[in-house]
């Protein structure tokens, strides 16, 4: 993992999911699903723009929230 990011694909070589640490813009630890069209996903599993909140999944990967 490097600073920001940890990425997992599938076996096509696929991005289907990247973890995130808390940034300016989400102040939270969150998550990105892609389908296999590198389409970002929300919760619900629908396409979402790539620059949308629905987007940005809350995510405790990595033990927990800022302030918690």
């Amino acid at each position: 993992m490097n600073d920001r990011f940890y990425h997992l694909y599938d076996e096509n070589g696929v991005r289907r999911f990247r973890f995130d640490r808390p940034d300016k813009d989400t102040p939270y630890y969150h998550m990105h699903v892609y389908d296999e069209n590198k389409q970002l996903l929300d919760i619900n599993g629908n396409r979402v723009d790539e620059s949308s909140p629905d987007g940005h999944i809350k995510s405790n990967y990595l033990g927990g929230q800022p302030n918690e």
